[in-house]
């Protein structure tokens, strides 16, 4: 689901299971992709799980506030970075100040020159 929606910036998904329900809540930065036109992204998903499943299925979704400190999103925001080839450290501490600019309280570089 998380490949498939690579561009919804889906932070996390929570998984609830019942007798025969299924409950899956998704937190996103960008919830309008996942919904889709009239909800009818979040349909086909739905049908696409309960198919997978054989399970009732109810989704949800709601915005992640704090996309430039949610260290999820800010990973894979890097990753699509470097595979578009931009540099490395440029990706990287462009991150970390945009985090810290966003509140963050302190960002950990694991490569020198930070």
């Amino acid at each position: 689901m998380k490949a498939r929606l690579k561009s919804a910036g889906i932070s996390s998904i929570d998984i609830e299971r019942a007798a025969n329900k299924l409950v899956v809540r998704i937190a996103t930065a960008r919830p309008g992709i996942i919904i889709g036109r009239k909800g009818a992204e979040i349909d086909k998903l739905k049908q696409e799980v309960s198919k997978r499943t054989k399970r009732e299925v109810h989704m949800t979704s709601w915005k992640c506030t704090g996309r430039n400190w949610n260290a999820q999103l800010v990973a894979e925001s890097i990753a699509l970075q470097l595979e578009k080839r931009v540099a490395f450290r440029r990706a990287m501490r462009k991150a970390v100040d945009s985090a810290l600019r966003f509140g963050c309280k302190a960002s950990r570089c694991a490569w020198p020159g930070a």
